[in-house]
Parts: structure tokens; C-alpha cells; sequence
């Protein structure tokens, strides 16, 4: 990162941000990495503390039904253009296979548009069904990439309040005998390759260095995957 921010500007940052709570996630101030030039803080600290400071802001996000299904029949088959993100061809690579923690990855790419007024919303990367523990996880993938570990979460959990999560599960689940009424559904990351700054921060949260972003990842209750 070029210029050095104190904490008082960061703090700014955060909060001029959270007035369209929808579109935090997008904010510069998420993907700092480093500390603060005067109090020697790791944004991702402050930027977290603050968040949980007005974290009922976050909480406030409208979830949009969307008219068409979530489900996409174009994706029974699977094209890799090499053109495309690599995060994208990572998740179509992934699509139909089953790991243990995440179960069986059912979809990717999945819209969160009703219409083009819903401007600036983007995709789910994954989603996947853990039979096990009867999940649904909504996946944020971060594929070689130097965005923060911070910023991940928070579009993961933005997506999560965004999506009408009782139509996704008939979507996805009608015909089948599975009770949509138990199902569990969860925002989740999933870090692959290298993502040095994401996974320097999930340490830290492990050995405590970075106590807010760990108090922000359990109160959002994201579950985060390597």
C-alpha cells in the first residue's frame, strides 16, 4: 500500500463507508494492509472495531428477492474461458466436486440481481451442501490474491443479508428430500493459493494479534476455509 493513514483518518474512512452499508465491502479502507502511521495499529484492527462498534449499520442490509431462479440451467455444462477471473475459473473447476468441510459445490457464480436497478451487486462465487452438518454455505473465494482477508469476509456476510436465503434453498433444493425448513445457511470464504495478506491474518487471529477482526469473524458468524 503507497500512502500511510493514522487512526483517526481510518476511522473516517470506516464510518463515511458504513452510510451504504451494502457496499462497505468495497471500500479502499477494507483492502489496507499494514499499520497506522501513528499508533502502529493494523488497519484491519481498527477498521474491525469500528465495525463492531455500529455493527447494527451492518445488520441493516435488505435482503432482494430475486423474480428468476438462483439456480442456473446454463451451468449443467461447464466452459473454462481462460479470458475470464481466475477466482472465476478456480470456482467452475470446483463446481460439481465434494470436499469434507464444504461438502458438494452445487453452483457458482450465482446473481443476486432482480433487475438492472439493482446496481453494484455482484455474485456469489460458490455455494456448496455439507450433508453432514445440514449446510448450505454462500462462498466468497479468494484465488492468489493480495485483497484482504477483512474484505473477504465482509462481502461474504454483505452477500449472506443480500440474498433471499428461503428462495435459494427451494431453488436448489425443490424435488429433492431434503427439509428446507433445517438447513443451515452460512457465509463462508474460502482461500486458495497464495493470499499472503489473508492468510497473515487468519494466523494472527489464531494466536490472538488480531483480536477484533477475530471478534468480527465470530459475531458475523463467517466460517473460513483454506
Amino acid at each position: 500500500m503507497g500512502k500511510e493513514y493514522s487512526r483517526q483518518e481510518t476511522i473516517d474512512a470506516v464510518k463515511s463507508a458504513m452510510n451504504q452499508p451494502e457496499n462497505l465491502y468495497k471500500d479502499k479502507s477494507l483492502n489496507w494492509s499494514g499499520i497506522t502511521k501513528d499508533t502502529c495499529e493494523y488497519y484491519t484492527e481498527v477498521v474491525s472495531e469500528e465495525i463492531l462498534n455500529n455493527l447494527q449499520q451492518l445488520k441493516n442490509i435488505n435482503p432482494i428477492t430475486r423474480s428468476d431462479s438462483y439456480k442456473r440451467d446454463n451451468h449443467k455444462e461447464i466452459c473454462i474461458n481462460r479470458d475470464e477471473n481466475k477466482e472465476v475459473q478456480f470456482a467452475k473447476r470446483l463446481s460439481g466436486m465434494e470436499i469434507p468441510e464444504l461438502g458438494k459445490f452445487l453452483d457458482y457464480q450465482i446473481p443476486l440481481k432482480d433487475s438492472n436497478k439493482d446496481k453494484g451487486l455482484g455474485k456469489i462465487d460458490l455455494i456448496s451442501y455439507n450433508a453432514d452438518n445440514n449446510t448450505i454455505y454462500l462462498i466468497e473465494v479468494k484465488y492468489i490474491s493480495s485483497e484482504t482477508l477483512l474484505r473477504a469476509m465482509l462481502e461474504s456476510y454483505t452477500y449472506f443479508k443480500t440474498v433471499d436465503t428461503n428462495k435459494l434453498l427451494k431453488d436448489y433444493f425443490a424435488g429433492t428430500d431434503i427439509d428446507i425448513e433445517t438447513v443451515n445457511v452460512k457465509p463462508a470464504v474460502l482461500m486458495a493459493g497464495e493470499c499472503n495478506n489473508a492468510e497473515n491474518e487468519l494466523n494472527d487471529m489464531e494466536c490472538g494479534t488480531r483480536r477484533f477482526e477475530k471478534a468480527l469473524e465470530l459475531v458475523l458468524d463467517v466460517d473460513i476455509f483454506t
